[in-house]
């Protein structure tokens, strides 16, 4: 199994990244362009347990999949989502993504993306 992580530091506010990953398509595709639907198939309240399809192009070629969140928090200075998806029946892809609001000086509105896929 694969896997690894990567980190960076992002001058925005971390409610404005936050949307990019649990907000609507067009957020998600700003920077996922590939995805080209991301509708909700079961909901539920706590977020544990979503499920969503997806449709991913690659080249002429649309794959649908379906992605269940495995791990949800959002709180006002961190928040974390990990998901899960199978992928042609060939692949079992788990993603996390965690914001960590950082207070420097002078700039308070910097955020951290760790991504980290096993």
């Amino acid at each position: 199994m694969k896997s690894w992580t990567k980190e960076i530091e992002i001058n925005a506010p971390i409610e404005k990244v936050w949307k990019l990953f649990n907000g609507s398509l067009e957020d998600m595709q700003k920077i996922m362009p590939q995805v080209v639907r991301h509708e909700p198939v079961h909901v539920t309240e706590e977020k544990i347990g979503t499920i969503y399809r997806q449709a991913y192009r690659e080249g002429k070629r649309i794959q649908e999949y379906d992605v269940e969140t495995l791990e949800y928090l959002e709180t006002a200075n961190e928040k974390r989502v990990k998901i899960g998806f199978n992928l042609a029946n060939m692949f079992d892809i788990t993603a996390l993504y965690e914001l960590k609001k950082i207070d420097k000086i002078p700039q308070p509105t910097l955020s951290t993306l760790q991504r980290t896929s096993l």
